[in-house]
């Protein structure tokens, strides 16, 4: 059981290392991607259409 253990753990230590190792601006690069390709263009508001007025 403690060597699954001790498996797991160096599992869990190479995947935080790499993690790691990822530069900022790499990440950060990616992160403003996604945030523009996820943003919509605005909508148009709808304009009331005209009533009409009775007795006139």
């Amino acid at each position: 059981m403690k060597d699954k253990k001790n498996g797991e753990y160096e599992k869990f230590d190479d995947t935080m290392t790499q993690l790691l190792k990822v530069p900022h601006i790499e990440i950060k690069e990616k992160l403003e991607a996604e945030k523009t390709a996820k943003t919509k263009p605005p909508k148009k508001k709808k304009r009331p259409q005209a009533t009409s007025v009775p007795g006139k």
